[in-house]
């Protein structure tokens, strides 16, 4: 029973370790895609910060998480997480208002207005280089 289980194992760990690395990278790719999406539709509406958590890890140090809930232009609800600075995490407090930038033609698309403004510099650099 024992080899089998190690026969098992063995096939298995690629397929999860392959698994796991496309889907890292298919959310990296997607959110990238929601930030272009921000900075080209976006409309501020304000939030309140609902949950912070901090998650530690022995290898990728500390990771700071704000999770908020704001109402885009229809009065819908939404609610997100957001992965962010440590000072962009200090600087809130559970309950309190948070400005948010949502998708006008997807407003389940949003994240915190910091971190949009600072994706603009490189976005307007790479619009200017592409002539547009």
């Amino acid at each position: 029973m024992g080899t089998v289980l190690t026969v098992a194992f063995a096939l298995l760990a690629p397929v999860l370790i392959v698994a796991f690395v496309a889907y890292f990278i298919y959310v990296v790719v997607r959110r990238g895609f929601e930030i272009r999406q921000l900075l080209t539709d976006g409309v501020d509406t304000s939030g309140t910060v609902v949950t912070k958590r901090r998650h530690r890890s022995s290898k990728s140090g500390t990771t700071h998480q704000l999770i908020y809930e704001y109402h885009d232009p229809l009065g819908r609800a939404h609610k997100h997480a957001s992965l962010v600075t440590r000072e962009v995490f200090d600087g809130y407090e559970e309950g309190r208002p948070i400005d948010v930038m949502c998708s006008a033609s997807r407003p389940e698309v949003s994240a915190p207005k910091s971190l949009v403004e600072q994706a603009r510099p490189a976005w307007e650099r790479r619009r200017q280089a592409q002539g547009k």
